[in-house]
């Protein structure tokens, strides 16, 4: 297997057993159905990446036990004080071009092949006014090393590197979507920091109208507009901004990029030209896919694939928030109802359930930090809360919006109180979209009786436009293992043979099992499709050497730019994407039931621009 297009899904450091689990787990590594045979296969994958010198072992012993480490080598030789954290040499970016054909369980078809070496080729350079603002920050105490780990560490990757181009190597997940990988600083899909500074290395000329369209945008995402960019940029240069950023009306989560948008402003009203790199998102694209495969007129239009009568722009979470409310609220809840019923927590919820969440899954967004929800065990196999669970959590794992509320009434009602917000939520999510209940239930049975097939390896597979294939499995510890009397079942490590001859190995690790999950399937089908429509819209651009920076269903682009991009996403919707999978689900696993569906008619067509939330 190519060791690039998979580094990203690799720790810098990791100890083996971690290692291999988690590249069994995260690449699928089958092979047959049982899922030790994944970790003989990892294995294997290590020894080759050993032997060509990509990754080395390193041991550390303390109190008689010795703890030995996967390292990256480029982390080794050109991370931290050694070397740069980013890629700068463009004969490495050519050398790492993603070729077509099979890796590992990746088969990588042409088109997906060119845009992700399209994404490799972009070119990007750091803002200066953002490195300088940064620096102010440092020396009037606002960043520290301590707190702002990260964005120190970009500061000091430029200081001892240069603010030449770099570049972000890419690598896919099982449903194909996209990360950068920069050992953490600098990414465009980072932090508020390093996006802020993160801009793309070509400048492009601009009109007044895509300024005004730039201006558009980053006044409603930020804040920022023609009336204040110039107080903004100010109060950056001498570091209030960074110390206080309310006092200006802006996020505290939001600060860098403000400042950055401010700077796009000047930059692009007083010279002509910008570099900004401008985020356009879907207005919730899993229900925008969701609605184009089952043809919910609800969905549609308040997604703003269908136009509303009076031309108006949609907003899907307002709508349900509204619908959850008059369900009645939860005595716990009641005090805090101007809190929980707006658009933040309804966003919070329609998201997690539109992807195919169930309730109790979805509370979990409620009560702890995106990206944490499977960090904090707090519900027994029963669902019933375990005591001090969420006490004993670190707050940087829990939901600081709603935290105070939280701790106010205790934890074991917080859980009650977020269980019957998200069944709320849910109910108002159905009651507006049935034909989104009957989608997931048709994906869910196709899962079902795909496992239940001798043909093949009894997994449930979708294939995109774009020739990428999720296969609904993956390979998981077999944690039953440790509920058995007497010792543990465990697997041994084979010993490995290092680059100097001498062998290490032999080490104890959880067996594994293949998992099947029915409830992953839905939104990794609606995974699948987005990055489809990521990869389309790179073609797209890549043939007019247009540079790109998507995050999931949020496309990157130069302010110039906005007009063929909504071009080219309209294309993908209404030309491109396969809109009946759903109906060949229902046939191909002879699915009777589940209600008539019937796909958007994408002759039709629509107005590409209110897919991002707008009316031009």
């Amino acid at each position: 297997m190519q060791f690039d297009i998979m580094r990203g899904l690799i720790k810098p450091v990791e100890t083996v057993q971690n290692f291999l689990s988690r590249l069994t787990e995260r690449t699928g590594m089958f092979g047959s159905l049982d899922g030790n045979d994944s970790i003989h296969m990892a294995q294997a994958q290590l020894q080759e990446w050993l032997n060509e010198g990509h990754v080395a072992l390193k041991s550390v012993s303390q109190n008689k036990n010795t703890t030995t480490y996967v390292v990256l080598n480029e982390v080794e030789h050109h991370g931290g004080k050694s070397g740069p954290r980013l890629v700068r040499d463009t004969d490495a970016v050519k050398r790492c071009t993603v070729p077509v054909g099979q890796h590992g369980h990746f088969e990588v078809s042409e088109p997906a092949a060119a845009a992700i070496n399209h994404l490799r080729n972009v070119q990007f350079r750091p803002c200066q006014l953002i490195l300088d603002c940064a620096n102010v920050a440092i020396q009037k105490g606002y960043l520290n090393a301590s707190s702002h780990p990260t964005e120190c560490l970009a500061v000091k990757e430029f200081d001892n590197y240069g603010v030449g181009g770099y570049y972000q190597p890419y690598f896919c997940d099982s449903a194909w979507r996209l990360y950068a990988w920069t050992l953490g600083v600098a990414s465009h899909q980072g932090g508020d920091f390093h996006r802020a500074v993160c801009w793309f290395a070509q400048s492009f000329d601009c009109t007044r109208e895509d300024i005004d369209f730039m201006e558009m945008r980053v006044k409603e995402e930020y804040g920022v507009g023609y009336h204040n960019y110039t107080l903004i940029l100010h109060a950056g240069t001498n570091g209030t901004l960074i110390d206080s950023p309310e006092k200006y009306g802006i996020k505290e989560k939001k600060k860098w990029r403000a400042l950055a948008a401010a700077y796009a402003l000047h930059e692009a009203l007083t010279t002509g030209k910008t570099s900004y790199i401008l985020q356009l998102d879907h207005t919730c694209s899993g229900f925008q896919f969701w609605g184009m495969l089952t043809g919910c007129t609800n969905a549609l239009t308040l997604t703003n694939v269908m136009p509303e009568r009076d031309g108006s722009v949609n907003d899907l979470y307002t709508a349900v928030y509204d619908i959850a409310a008059g369900l009645g609220v939860h005595p716990l809840v009641r005090p805090h109802e101007d809190h929980f019923y707006n658009r933040p927590t309804g966003k919070e919820l329609t998201v997690p359930i539109g992807y195919g969440a169930s309730a109790n899954t979805a509370a979990g967004s409620l009560l702890l930090a995106k990206g944490k929800t499977d960090m904090v065990k707090y519900l027994d196999g029963a669902g019933r809360y375990i005591p001090g669970s969420l006490e004993a959590s670190d707050a940087s794992l829990l939901n600081k919006r709603n935290l105070a509320i939280w701790q106010g009434m205790g934890f074991k009602s917080a859980v009650d109180a977020s269980q019957d917000l998200s069944t709320k939520y849910t109910e108002s999510i159905f009651t507006l979209s049935k034909p989104l209940q009957i989608g997931m239930q048709i994906v869910k049975e196709s899962v079902k009786r795909a496992n239940k097939l001798d043909s093949g390896n009894g997994i449930f597979e979708f294939t995109n436009v774009m020739g990428c294939t999720y296969r609904c499995a993956k390979v998981v510890p077999d944690f039953s293992a440790l509920e058995e009397e007497g010792r543990p079942r465990m697997v041994t490590t084979k010993r490995f043979t290092l680059p100097n001859g001498k062998r290490s190995g032999g080490w104890k690790m959880m067996p594994n099992i293949i998992e099947r999950s029915e409830a992953a399937a839905p939104p990794r089908v609606i995974h699948t499709i987005d990055s489809g429509c990521i990869m389309y819209v790179a073609l797209c651009l890549a043939k007019d050497g247009i540079p790109y920076a998507p995050i999931h269903d949020s496309h990157g682009i130069p302010a110039p730019m906005w007009r063929k991009l909504m071009g080219h996403v309209g294309e993908y919707f209404f030309e491109k994407m396969d809109v009946n999978v759903l109906l060949d689900y229902k046939k191909q696993y002879n699915i009777q039931g589940h209600g008539d569906l019937f796909p958007y008619d994408q002759s039709k067509g629509g107005d590409s621009s209110r897919l991002c939330g707008m009316t031009l």
